[in-house]
């Protein structure tokens, strides 16, 4: 599947229309968005998800929202809510093996006082009502939603994915959506279902088994692991909330120049380094405005004087003079009746001459004189050299001003230790976290043998003797059904586990591309807990890796899954950057991008993709843009540029 074209009308913060084209050429998969906060780039994500999958989208500003109060919110709030809004998505597919062209139309306006939907589908540029009609189904066949999140992430919430207990339910979901687990697992339940039915009335009828006391267990169960999921899911909630609390502490050490601080030194060496390369710059300046520079100011007045100087016929007073001698020679050598007629022609032509000369020549020769074309190289020359001093002088403006930010070291003690108080409050949650996990998984156990003590009574009952034969066979056949089904999920989950593993393993090792940082990462398969160990067989904590080599991980788990679904689909990442250093942007930056998949939309600020990042991306980028807020038309809008940054 690759994406070629959005269009969004009264989306949001984007006003009227706008046409954005998206096709990757080849070998350059990349198509980079650059916007700052609040210019529009999580709508521009949302809108992707909503074309796609309308209610069931999982876009970031719906929550709990009803689905027509939240189309509601997303019409331009100067657009008539009677005019509405909409969405267009143009991509290509691969459809029974044949290269298919789909645009998906979704589109929205209020009627009366509810908000209408349409949804209208062209296949081949054909509109298909039956595809319109059943879009939602058909949108699952080629993109599932359940494993969209492989595909759509945000760089900043991913890090927790490589926390072995908070990667376990991610995991579980995404092995049983690529495998169709929950397929077998509502079969089963099925199952189970037929089978207390059946069991019920061969034991009315024997009244020598009953299950009254293991189904009310069950039942306990059953509330007891739902609650501790629901405690589960609150304090994740709380989790992110100390996140969200960390990240705004990091924000605030920035603005209080906390980081500035720690960054003091390379500064002044960047500052330094910047001051030579202005040196020669300006040098570079004097050797041209030394030389022919100062010609540019009289540009029309050299092209005036070269025009003239050509209506001469190319004379000047030598060659004038030259002429002169040559007739007067000439008159000297006529003898006989005609001489006089012959020496009054040669006079006036002389005259003529003389006249016309005098009016034009400059005693210049025109080759002196430069061309049009040499003084438009002089100038494309002089005013790279000017921009290139002025960007000098920007960068060096910009980092005096760092330099002058950098607060003194008792400033920022406060800061520092609101942001170890919440680290702290983090690590509290997640031992809670993983205490609730261990109780959670020790409930399943017991599920576990609860269940097994009802199928050991259901065979108890399927044995015995009864008249309801008929009963029997089909509890007989829903137990062995059961059982099949019971060995094929776990089978066929062990397999793949085995191989998510290895796959976990070998993405990492391209993205770090450490030959000290040798790990094999393995899935366990009762918990779907992500266990690393070292060659030599040591079990390591995730703990003891660097925030940097947690996210490159959460990266290498999303890369797996995504590689082992078996779908060719494009990869969108919202924040790439947001929590990684330096040295694992650039391995990110160098290893993963390039070879997510066949198409990449990576949307970024100019913090995480830098100029220096850019330039090292800049062979895989087919398209890039930036989106820019205008204050005057109170409307986002799409350059093709990414910040301005050009590469020589």
């Amino acid at each position: 599947m690759i994406l070629n074209q959005l269009t969004l009308t009264n989306f949001g913060i984007y006003k009227g229309e706008h046409t954005v084209p998206l096709t990757p050429s080849a070998k350059k998969p990349i198509i980079l968005f650059g916007a700052y906060n609040g210019s529009g780039k999580t709508t521009f994500l949302d809108a992707l998800q909503l074309v796609l999958y309308g209610k069931t989208a999982r876009t970031s500003g719906r929550a709990k929202m009803p689905y027509d109060d939240y189309l509601r919110l997303l019409i331009n709030r100067d657009t008539s809510p009677k005019i509405g809004a909409g969405i267009s998505l143009t991509f290509t597919t691969l459809q029974n093996g044949k290269k298919e062209k789909i645009e998906v139309t979704r589109s929205w306006a209020e009627a009366g006082n509810t908000i209408k939907e349409h949804c209208t589908v062209k296949r081949n540029d054909l509109h298909d009502e039956t595809t319109s009609d059943r879009w939602n189904e058909f949108v699952e066949e080629f993109m599932p939603s359940e494993i969209s999140e492989l595909f759509f992430f945000d760089g900043e919430k991913i890090e927790g994915l490589a926390d072995p207990a908070r990667s376990a339910s991610f995991i579980r979901s995404g092995i049983y959506s690529l495998l169709g687990i929950n397929s077998i697992e509502s079969l089963l339940k099925s199952l189970s279902q037929i089978e207390k039915k059946k069991a019920s009335e061969i034991a009315s009828s024997t009244g020598d088994i009953s299950l009254e006391v293991e189904e009310r267990e069950a039942g306990e169960l059953s509330k007891k692991k739902e609650r501790l999921a629901q405690e589960i899911a609150s304090l994740l909630n709380e989790l992110d909330k100390v996140a969200l609390d960390i990240t705004k502490a990091e924000e605030e050490m920035k603005s209080t120049g906390a980081n500035l601080f720690a960054n003091r030194h390379k500064f002044q060496e960047q500052a330094s380094v910047l001051k030579e390369q202005q040196k020669r710059v300006n040098a570079e300046l004097h050797e041209l405005s030394a030389s022919k520079a100062p010609l540019l100011l009289l540009d029309e007045l050299l092209a005036d004087l070269k025009n003239t100087m050509s209506s001469g016929s190319g004379h000047n007073f030598k060659s004038l003079e030259l002429f002169k001698s040559e007739v007067n020679l000439i008159k000297k050598t006529f003898k006989g009746a005609d001489e006089l007629k012959v020496i009054g022609a040669l006079d006036k032509r002389i005259d003529a001459l003389t006249n016309e000369v005098s009016n034009t020549s400059l005693d210049l020769e025109l080759s002196e004189i430069p061309s049009a074309l040499e003084l438009s190289s002089l100038k494309t020359l002089v005013n790279q050299t000017i921009k290139s001093s002025e960007n000098i002088a920007d960068e060096i403006d910009r980092i005096n001003k760092n330099l002058l930010a950098v607060p003194a070291e008792d400033k920022i003690q406060a800061v520092v230790e609101l942001l170890n108080k919440k680290q702290s409050e983090k690590i509290k949650l997640e031992t809670k976290h993983e205490m609730l996990l261990s109780n959670f998984v020790e409930v399943s156990l017991q599920q576990d043998k609860v269940s097994r003590e009802i199928s050991n009574k259901l065979s108890a009952i399927a044995s015995q003797q009864t008249g309801l034969i008929v009963a029997q066979r089909v509890l007989s056949h829903a137990q062995k059904a059961k059982e099949t089904l019971s060995k094929f999920k776990i089978e066929l989950i062990n397999k793949h586990l085995s191989s998510l593993g290895i796959e976990i393993t070998n993405c990492f090792k391209t993205l770090q591309r450490k030959t000290k940082f040798n790990l094999i990462f393995e899935i366990n398969a009762e918990n779907f807990t992500l266990e690393i160990n070292k060659v030599s067989g040591e079990q390591v904590s995730a703990k003891t890796l660097s925030a940097g080599e947690r996210q490159l991980l959460a990266v290498a788990i999303l890369w797996a899954l995504a590689k082992s679904s078996g779908k060719i689909l494009p990869t969108v990442i919202d924040t790439p950057l947001g929590r990684l250093d330096g040295p694992h942007r650039e391995k990110l930056i160098s290893n993963y991008f390039p070879k997510a998949s066949s198409q990449v939309l990576i949307f970024s600020t100019d913090e995480e993709i830098s100029k220096e990042h850019y330039i090292a991306l800049k062979p895989y980028i087919s398209k890039e843009y930036s989106i820019n807020y205008d204050e005057t038309t109170e409307s986002s809008q799409f350059s093709e540029d990414y910040f301005n940054y050009e590469v020589a």
